[in-house]
C-alpha cells in the first residue's frame, strides 16, 4: 500500500513538473523579445509601506514584482553574502537583489536552459551568474550558500520534500531560505510539517494575500496588453490564467480566500549536518 501511494505521488508530481516546464517553454518562446524580466504576481503595500523601495528609473515599470522581492528579503542581511535563487525564471529578481542588496555573489538557477541563456544576455552584473539546474536535485556543493531565495515556483515542483531537502543541503548551518508562494488554506499545516520534516526552522510566516491581490489588480492592464500583443490567440487564455489577470482562477482563489499567499523565513539550524 505504501509503495502504491508513493507511486501515485511521483506520477502526479511528474505531471505537475511537466505542466510547469511546458508553460515556461511557451513563455520563453513568445516573450523572448518582450521587456519581461519578472513572472511573479507582485506586492503592493499600504500605509507607510505603500511607496515601496526607491528604484532606479529603469526599474520603475517593474515596481510591483520588485516589491515582492523587496518584501520577501526585508528580514535578511544579504550584503557580502553568497546568495542562491532557485527557479530564477527571467532573472529580474536576481538582478534586483544583486544591484540593490549587494551580496558578494548571486547564482540564479533555473530548469529551463532557454531562460538561463536569456538571463545571461539580459542581466550582466559583476558577481551575478546563471546556470541550468533542477530545484529538486541541485548540483551544487554542500553548505555553499548563506541565503536561498525561492519565489512563486514551488507549487510547480513535483516533490516539495526533495526541493526542501536539496535547498537545505546547499545552505550553510545558520543560513536562511526566503520563500514565497501560495497554497490552499487547508494545506498550510502540512506545508509547515514539510518545512520541519526537511530540517528547516520557521522563523517567520506572513500572509501577504491582500498585498498580492492588490498588485494583481494594479498589474492587470499591463499583462492583458502584453498577452494581446505577444501571444497567439489560441494560447491567450492559458497565459491569462498563468499571469493571474482579473477573473483568472488564481486571482479569484486569492480574492475569495481559497488560496493563501505566504512569505516565510526559514533557517537551517546551527550545528545541523547535511541531509
Amino acid at each position: 500500500m505504501q509503495a502504491s501511494y508513493r507511486f501515485l505521488i511521483d506520477r502526479f508530481g511528474s505531471f505537475r513538473r511537466l505542466r510547469g516546464a511546458l508553460l515556461y517553454w511557451l513563455a520563453a518562446q513568445f516573450l523572448r523579445d518582450a521587456p519581461v524580466v519578472f513572472m511573479n504576481y507582485g506586492y503592493a503595500g499600504e500605509g507607510p509601506d505603500s511607496a515601496g523601495p526607491a528604484l532606479l528609473p529603469e526599474d520603475i515599470p517593474d515596481r510591483l514584482p520588485v516589491q515582492l522581492y523587496h518584501r520577501l528579503t526585508a528580514d535578511a542581511d544579504m550584503e557580502g553574502r553568497a546568495v542562491l535563487e532557485i527557479s530564477c525564471g527571467r532573472g529580474g529578481g536576481a538582478s534586483y537583489l544583486m544591484r540593490y542588496r549587494k551580496p558578494a555573489s548571486l547564482l540564479g538557477v533555473d530548469r529551463s536552459p532557454r531562460l538561463v541563456e536569456f538571463c545571461r544576455r539580459r542581466h550582466r552584473h559583476p558577481g551575478l551568474r546563471f546556470s541550468a539546474g533542477d530545484a529538486e536535485d541541485l548540483d551544487l556543493a554542500d553548505a555553499s550558500y548563506d541565503i536561498v531565495v525561492n519565489v512563486e515556483a514551488s507549487h510547480c515542483y513535483g516533490r516539495m520534500d526533495r526541493f526542501l531537502g536539496s535547498a537545505r543541503r546547499v545552505v550553510r548551518p545558520g543560513g536562511q531560505m526566503l520563500w514565497a508562494d501560495f497554497r490552499p488554506p487547508e494545506k498550510i499545516d502540512s506545508l509547515r510539517r514539510e518545512f520541519r520534516d526537511a530540517g528547516w526552522e520557521i522563523e517567520l510566516e506572513e500572509d501577504i494575500s491582500p498585498n498580492v491581490l492588490r498588485a494583481m489588480e494594479m498589474g492587470d492592464r499591463r499583462w492583458n496588453e502584453l498577452i494581446e500583443r505577444q501571444i497567439p490567440k489560441s494560447l491567450q487564455a492559458p497565459f491569462r490564467e498563468t499571469a493571474g489577470v482579473r477573473g483568472s482562477r488564481i486571482e479569484q482563489a486569492i480574492r475569495h480566500g481559497r488560496m493563501t499567499y505566504l512569505r516565510c523565513v526559514l533557517r537551517r539550524p546551527l550545528g545541523a549536518v547535511a541531509a
